[in-house]
């Protein structure tokens, strides 16, 4: 059995950012994923100024594509607004690969299905233990899941669906575009420029609302494709080869760090607590406090 101080489960930035941190207070720790990096993600790949400090990332040093658009369009019920406001675009792939490189920390594949306490330890799969253990698995994280479920439920009501495709494409608006319930989606949909010219459009919806009105999410792809096809010069070629991904995502607002004896959740959706648009979910994380509280050995809730 391979024993550490620390057990990080999920490889995305709030797992690999609060490896980073604990490493740096010399915390011996380990990581594991059920993926092996670079993977794929489904996310928008947009990220804020806030996001760049949470994470203490040099841009200059930042060897990958990285965009910076300082107008954001915004379209809501046939009205559109330009905001001033400069953001980012990653590719996720890259970006969240990068970090965990970063990080320093040892990395294992392996997907996590039992969490056990053993002697005050925690065991996961028979192969690994820890004093500590941080879920940083995001929506489907096993910690959550086996340690936070039940006093802290995910409401059905608040479960969201997104589709979304990141395809070659030689922009010309360089300007990010939001446009608020489009066509009645009870959301929102995006088009995302990327840098050496990629693209990334999407939307996202909350499900409950989609199937009290008998409508779906693919249904509304189309109605936004078409919409896509009308207002930039994408060709028919390119339009129809967009293949989207469908997960759920759930939209919410902040994200916190609760510990149970010696276990921690950090990155993720706060339960109850929605919002109509949640960009960049996974990278608003607050890494650094869940490491601060494994570090000094102190119970955080």
């Amino acid at each position: 059995m391979k024993t550490t101080e620390v057990l990080i489960v999920g490889g995305g930035p709030a797992g690999s950012s609060c490896a980073k941190r604990l490493r740096e207070h010399g915390v011996d720790c380990l990581l594991l994923d059920r993926h092996d990096f670079p993977r794929t993600k489904l996310c928008a790949g947009w990220i804020t100024p806030e996001v760049i400090s949470d994470l203490k990332l040099e841009v200059s040093e930042y060897p990958h594509r990285f965009l910076t658009f300082e107008t954001i369009i915004v379209h809501f019920f046939g009205l559109s607004f330009r905001l001033r406001a400069t953001q980012h675009s990653i590719r996720r792939f890259e970006f969240d690969h990068w970090l965990l490189q970063r990080s320093g920390v040892e990395v294992i594949r392996h997907q996590v299905k039992k969490i056990e306490r053993v002697y005050g330890d925690y065991v996961i799969d028979g192969e690994f233990s820890s004093k500590y253990l941080v879920g940083a698995g995001g929506t489907h994280c096993p910690v959550f899941r086996s340690l936070f479920s039940e006093t802290h439920p995910r409401g059905m009501e608040l479960q969201a669906l997104a589709l979304e495709c990141e395809f070659p494409f030689e922009w010309k608006d360089g300007d990010c575009h939001l446009w608020f319930f489009h066509k009645g989606l009870p959301g929102y949909s995006w088009y995302v420029p990327k840098a050496e010219s990629y693209l990334n459009v999407g939307l996202g919806a909350i499900g409950q609302k989609l199937k009290k009105k008998g409508d779906s999410i693919k249904n509304h792809w189309h109605l936004f494709l078409e919409h896509l096809e009308r207002v930039f010069p994408l060709s028919e070629t390119q339009i129809r080869q967009v293949q989207a991904r469908r997960a759920p995502r759930r939209l919410a607002r902040g994200h916190r760090c609760v510990a149970p004896p010696r276990g921690a959740r950090i990155g993720g959706p706060r339960p109850s607590q929605p919002r109509a648009a949640d960009r960049s979910t996974h990278q608003r994380a607050r890494p650094r406090r869940g490491a601060r509280v494994v570090a000094s050995g102190h119970r955080s809730v």
